[in-house]
């Protein structure tokens, strides 16, 4: 039978563990792509990388393996990012552009930094 009730040992240790007021960091993350596809400068890298590193912490920290984060990541830059298709990381494959093709470079290389920890 059917039942929608949790099983025993659902929230294990390793389940994933969401927080319920969830701060607009994915749309932060969305806006700083799309500010950095408009204008490559300095202050623009810092603030994509920043709000990469924040968001990807973020999901660490609720238990997310690191698939299910570059998912979120993905879906943050489509839903937010200006760009309704999803990044590449080939330049010749990616639909929406060169720039926003090396800008997915940047957040994918920053993100997988951030989640294992490197400097």
């Amino acid at each position: 039978m059917l039942s929608l009730e949790p099983r025993a040992g659902a929230h294990a240790a390793g389940a994933p563990r969401y927080t319920p007021d969830t701060p607009p960091i994915a749309s932060n993350l969305g806006s700083a792509f799309a500010q950095f596809c408009r204008r490559d400068t300095a202050e623009a890298t810092g603030d994509l990388r920043e709000a990469t590193v924040h968001l990807v912490e973020y999901l660490k920290a609720d238990g997310l393996p690191p698939e299910r984060v570059v998912i979120a990541m993905k879906d943050a830059l489509t839903r937010y990012g200006g760009y309704h298709l999803p990044p590449s990381l080939s330049d010749a494959e990616s639909a929406v552009g060169e720039r926003p093709a090396m800008a997915y470079r940047r957040v994918f290389a920053w993100c997988l930094d951030a989640y294992y920890g490197a400097p």
